[in-house]
Formats: C-alpha cells, structure tokens, sequence
C-alpha cells in the first residue's frame, strides 16, 4: 500500500513535466496512455480494466484520427448553407448575432466564464459517466460505450458528406455579421495565458465540423443515458445538456440548427442501442411441452 502510495504520488510531477515540455500541445488521445497508470493503481482486477478501458480508448483514438482526415477527404467546406437555414428557421438576425449583441457584457464577464466550464465538460464528463458505469455495472458501461460510439460514427460520416462551417468561420467569409469567440477569450482570461486556448485548438482536429453538434449530442445522450440507468442524476445532466447548448450558441461555435441536428442523433442512436439491448435482455423462451400421461 505504501509503495502504491508512494508511486501515485511520483507520477504527479512526472505528468506535469510531460505537459510542460510539450506545452499543453498534447491530444486527448495521447493524454490518455499517460494516465493510464494512475489508474490502474485505483483499481483492482487490473487486467479486465485494461480489457474493458482499451475498447473505448481504440474507438476514441481511431475516430480521432479519422475525424482529422476529413478536411483532406473533402475540402468542400460550405460556410453558407447553415447560415441560410438559420436565417430561415430564426429570421434576422440569426441567434447567435442576437446573444452576441445582448448579452456582450455578461459575455465577457462573470456569465461567459460559467458557460466557458459548462462547455468543457464535453471533454471531461462522458469518462466519468463512464467511470461511474463501469464500476457499477459492466454491461452499463459497454451499453453507454455503445452510444457515444453510434452517435460519434454518425457524425462522422455527417461531417465527410457535409463539411460545413461554423458561425465564427462564416463571419470571417462575411457570410454574417461579426461574431466574437468569446470562448477562446474567456479561456485565456480564466487562466491568464494562451496556453489552454491553444490546448483546445490541438483537440479539435476539425474546426469545419459543426453539425450536427456533438456538443449537444453527448450531454443529451449522457442525460438519457442516466434517466435508464440512474434517475437520481436525471435533472442534474439534463441541465448540463440545456445549458451547453446556450454556450455553443452565445460562442458563435454552432448555429441551432446544429444543436437541434445533435440532439437528433443523441436520441436515435440511445434509441437504436437500447432496443438491442432490451433484445438480449429478453429471457430466452423455452420449448413448452405437453404434460406426460401417468402410466
């Protein structure tokens, strides 16, 4: 136990000094190996968690790798079309000029740094959720595991066929008014270096890949995901998942029609998962036979 102890607390400044040296540049994916160890020494049965973790980390490190190739597999990037459909749905000006133009100071102020945290839970949230399932139950965790793999394999092939843009990006062509990025700004302000801006920047390996908005999709799915398997926790993700979608839309990082489009998805793919799961949930019916006559 002391040796453990001992180790766990060496492996801190070991980490730290990776990060250090290569400036916060590293991906998620990368991240993830590094802190593997540490985790292992929290867990028994060490090698059914390397098991189960490694099925999840392989999907997540492939559809990352991927999902970086996009842009070189079709550079047909349309910085137009959400915007129209925006403007149709929502007339002018569209929501998110609107959110910028109304609420600019809160923005900028102690509001913009909330709904900067909300927004990040997208990259922390779904591992605890997973943690928590995996811990609890097994089949859970591969139930969740078989959600966010669906919905991000959809949004992939979403993002291949229709690379579009953003709202910021689509201010930078002038296809819309000016729009801010308040979330890089409220990271740098938040920290006072340019250092976890430019951390975010390397995770996201396609900036052209706003719908459907898996900023949406995973925290609706993880609030689904807790109304089956633990309902105490329902409102709790539901708020997250209410709330991220203001920040994304306020941030100029996606349009509601993105939103919409990711909740969609979260839904089907929670949907299409669970009635395979209540299929092998069904207990297996037995032949009935006919009572046997007494002799």
């Amino acid at each position: 136990m002391k040796l453990r102890m001992l180790l766990f607390t060496l492996y801190f400044p070991f980490c730290a000094l990776v990060l250090f040296k290569y400036q916060f540049l590293l991906r998620f994916t990368y991240l993830f190996p590094l802190l593997l160890p540490l985790f292992l020494l929290t867990v028994p049965k060490k090698m059914k968690a390397v098991r189960d973790w490694s099925i999840f980390y392989l999907i997540a490190f492939f559809y990352d790798l991927f999902r970086g190739f996009i842009p070189r597999l079709n550079s047909n990037v349309n910085p137009i079309l959400l915007a129209q459909w925006e403007g149709k749905v929502f007339g002018e000006p569209i929501p998110t000029i609107y959110l910028q133009e109304r609420f600019e100071p809160y923005l900028e102020g102690f509001l913009g740094t909330i709904l900067t945290g909300f927004y990040m839970t997208h990259f922390i949230l779904p591992i605890v959720v997973l943690y928590f399932l995996w811990k609890k139950n097994r089949k859970e965790y591969f139930f969740a595991v078989a959600c966010l793999l669906l919905v991000s394999s959809l949004a992939f092939v979403t993002f291949l066929v229709f690379p579009a843009s953003p709202p910021w990006h689509a201010s930078l062509a002038s296809v819309v008014p000016e729009i801010k990025q308040y979330l890089l700004t409220n990271m740098n302000k938040i920290f006072n270096t340019n250092l976890l801006s430019d951390l975010y920047r390397s995770l996201n390996s396609n900036p052209y890949a706003p719908f459907p908005s898996l900023h949406a999709a995973y925290p609706m799915l993880l609030a689904l995901i807790s109304l089956k398997f633990f309902k105490g926790y329902f409102l709790f993700f539901l708020c997250i998942a209410l709330i991220v979608p203001f920040a994304l839309v306020s941030f100029g990082e996606h349009y509601v029609v993105d939103i919409i489009a990711g909740w969609g998805y979260a839904l089907l793919s929670f949907c299409v998962v669970n009635n395979i799961y209540r299929l092998y949930q069904l207990p297996k019916r037995v032949p009935h036979s006919p009572p046997q006559s007494k002799p």
